[in-house]
């Protein structure tokens, strides 16, 4: 699936909104994580992978398949993995918090819906917004619209300690056959100038 650019002439190329965080429901600790963090701070500038959020909101393609008993999610942006266990299984207590986290998912009539948990703290949401805490919990909705077709995807966080409440928004993709998912090469920035 290619996300919708919203540039084409296609009525059905619904743009993906930009998520921001300047508004966002902040708790006071959020507020300083916020406002403590250093634009250097970006992981990506050193080329380690982001949270999950940033790599399926980016503008590059996306691909899930069925892997087993579970779906696999392929992104192009920073080459992410994800497992999706589709058994009803929940995160084991020893579980570490990773960059993707622990996914679980099932189908609720039409929709898939995935949850995200154990993700490692420290990162954003999206670059330049506000450090996430361990407590994030993603969750993702994603269901075929008729019309184009259209993959819709919501993504709901909550992170008790970061946001005052849960922050959603949403998103579209369409089919994209002739499209391949490429390996994202990633050049670290270079440090401070002298």
């Amino acid at each position: 699936w290619q996300p919708n650019s919203g540039s084409s002439r296609n009525v059905l190329d619904i743009p993906a909104p930009r998520m921001n965080f300047r508004d966002a429901p902040l708790t006071e600790a959020g507020r300083e994580a916020w406002a403590n963090r250093l634009p250097t701070d970006d992981p990506g500038l050193r080329c380690e992978k982001p949270t999950l959020t940033v790599s399926m909101n980016s503008p590059t393609p996306i691909q899930i398949t069925k892997d087993g008993d579970h779906l696999r999610v392929l992104t192009e942006h920073w080459d992410a993995v994800r497992t999706i266990y589709m058994d009803g299984r929940t995160p084991p207590s020893e579980t570490p918090h990773t960059i993707n986290g622990f996914s679980t998912g099932r189908y609720v009539g039409g929709e898939l819906l995935i949850q995200t948990s154990h993700i490692t703290a420290g990162y954003t949401l999206r670059v330049g917004g506000p450090p996430h805490s361990d407590a994030l919990l993603v969750t993702e909705r994603y269901r075929v619209l008729e019309e184009g077709p259209l993959l819709e995807a919501i993504f709901t966080v909550e992170d008790p300690v970061t946001f005052s409440e849960p922050i959603s928004w949403e998103r579209f993709f369409r089919p994209a056959e002739l499209q391949q998912i490429q390996t994202y090469d990633c050049q670290p920035s270079p440090g401070p100038q002298n």
